[in-house]
């Protein structure tokens, strides 16, 4: 099976751009020094604890300069060259604590249906320290009065944890909060039935994904794929994770959870469908933010195939 980043269709190269500041990812002429943020080649990170531009995490996120920094966590520009897309990518600091760091992820993702409150997209640990991956938007330079923004009895924000994008919305991208999360992301479950009459297609109940993505029911079986409802054990929260299994090329192995092709004849077949399935999450992850597109989460490879995580959204399918 193809290298997973061999398929990606990166989109510096499908816009055209051939040289890019490593700082803020805008096109510049050939010359050291950015016109537009002024970093110049081989320039250290902003921050003693910083990455320096130009440095790539888990061979797929390229880290640009530091926007935002507290006391807590650095804030990066960063491109998601699986996703491609442009995002936040949040580091913890050495001197706070992983699982204070993992519960502010946890309360970000909670508050995702606040209209103002920044998106958690991703959460992931390395040996030295953790990440967030958040929603990006290009950022005005103007400041704003926390008065103007912020009334909540359960959070509290700086005025340097608010930002602004250049259509004039705020976000509010980090905030103290006086009581530790508790999870409860289960108790969202609303009731839901589905034919079994191809149970042996699906992923057993509890399943477990990447070591996190817990499988709790099918949401629905299409001609390229099935759909389960899972619970995302790090972020506590439920998500949709979209699984490519074709139902003319492809079978369950009974031995484990593998895909299996029917035949070596659909092999080109199977994987063309695949470059696809790879290139549908890359296309929807260049609408997050749009209040109307399910938000995509993550893009990996197990079993022998590939899954889409994305934003779960509890409702009825009907046609408007």
């Amino acid at each position: 099976m193809e290298n997973i980043f061999s398929i990606t269709v990166p989109l510096f190269q499908e816009r055209g751009i051939q040289v890019i500041c490593r700082g803020c990812f805008g096109q510049k002429e050939e010359s050291e020094k950015c016109p537009d943020c002024g970093y110049r080649e081989g320039d250290p990170g902003k921050d003693a604890e910083a990455f320096a531009p130009g440095t790539i995490l888990e061979g797929r996120y390229l880290i640009g300069n530091v926007i935002h920094a507290n006391k807590t966590a650095l804030t990066y520009k960063a491109y998601d060259r699986l996703l491609d897309q442009f995002i936040f990518l949040r580091q913890k600091r050495k001197s706070t604590k992983q699982n204070e760091f993992l519960q502010k992820a946890r309360w970000l993702a909670y508050f995702k249906a606040q209209d103002n409150i920044i998106d958690i997209y991703d959460y992931w640990e390395s040996s030295d320290t953790c990440f967030m991956v958040l929603q990006s938007f290009d950022m005005a330079p103007e400041d704003v009065e926390i008065s103007q923004t912020v009334n909540s009895k359960l959070i509290a924000v700086r005025k340097e944890d608010i930002l602004l994008d250049t259509q004039g919305k705020f976000y509010i991208t980090d905030f103290d909060i006086s009581f530790p999360y508790e999870k409860q992301a289960l108790d969202k479950i609303s009731e839901f039935s589905f034919d079994l009459e191809d149970e042996h297609c699906f992923l057993a109940e509890n399943t477990l994904l990447q070591r996190r993505y817990q499988v709790l029911k099918p949401l629905g079986k299409g001609g390229f794929g099935v759909t389960y409802l899972a619970l995302d054990q790090l972020l506590d929260r439920l998500v949709a994770v979209k699984e490519y299994m074709p139902d003319e090329w492809t079978i369950r192995a009974e031995e484990d959870d593998c895909v299996e092709m029917v035949s070596s004849a659909v092999l080109e077949d199977y994987k063309k469908g695949l470059q696809n399935f790879q290139k549908e999450a890359v296309h929807m992850a260049r609408l997050n933010g749009n209040d109307s597109v399910a938000e995509i989460y993550d893009y990996f490879m197990a079993n022998e195939t590939a899954y889409i995580v994305m934003e779960y959204v509890d409702g009825d399918a009907r046609f408007v």
